[in-house]
């Protein structure tokens, strides 16, 4: 796409920004364990609890980013559908059984608790995603075992992620090893800059920073992937 046409952002890729402006209201609670990748965090948290809490399956809704589905395949855990979108009822999942967990997702920030209020009865461990609004008060007071977030989706930064418990369930230590390297936030960054130059008129062709973008995130997979194999 030539620069001379309209520009527009790419999905939930952010281009670089004046960080200044923006509040520094934090986006986690204090006590939370932060990574530089989201799908990293929901990885180690679900590998900690199959070992140490002996967690077998993980019910996943069946409106989902392949690349969350497949960071969670990639721990080794069984896995259920069930169905939920951002528009509809969520359909609470039947025959569970012992060892079974669910993930849940607050679409866009639309969601709210009530809407799940169907699943807390069932008794199981409940991971909540709150990437698309980290700040809502769902976020901050949750009684969920594990709430988790991926910042890159609300916030102007090349990554980021966190998870924590609000009513003190044991979260995985810290990673042992880094789950970026600065080769790959180099790329993000480097995209991201592009990105504003385009917005601002730069004549560069938008596939550019696109395909640093998609770089980016192939390599950060398979470190992800490789961790947790």
């Amino acid at each position: 796409m030539s620069a001379k046409l309209k520009p527009w952002e790419s999905g939930s890729e952010f281009h670089w920004m004046n960080l200044s402006s923006f509040s520094n209201e934090p986006a986690h609670p204090a006590h939370a364990h932060l990574y530089s990748l989201g799908r990293t965090a929901l990885a180690d948290t679900i590998k900690f609890a199959m070992l140490g809490m002996g967690w077998k399956r993980l019910w996943i809704s069946t409106y989902n980013c392949p690349e969350v589905v497949a960071a969670i395949e990639s721990t080794g855990i069984e896995t259920a559908f069930y169905f939920d979108t951002p528009f509809d009822p969520v359909s609470v999942p039947t025959h569970i059984a012992s060892g079974d967990a669910i993930f849940i997702v607050n679409f866009f920030g639309i969601k709210s608790k009530e809407d799940y209020a169907g699943i807390y009865p069932l008794g199981i461990p409940v991971i909540v995603d709150h990437s698309h609004d980290p700040w809502s008060s769902w976020a901050m007071e949750s009684k969920a075992d594990y709430c988790i977030a991926s910042y890159r989706k609300v916030l102007p930064i090349p990554d980021g992620g966190g998870v924590w418990s609000n009513n003190g369930s044991p979260l995985a230590p810290d990673p042992l090893e880094n789950d970026r390297s600065a080769a790959e936030i180099s790329e993000k960054i480097g995209a991201m800059v592009l990105n504003t130059n385009y917005l601002a008129g730069a004549p560069l062709d938008k596939d550019t920073y696109i395909s640093l973008f998609d770089q980016a995130k192939k390599k950060v997979f398979q470190v992800a992937k490789q961790k947790h194999n």
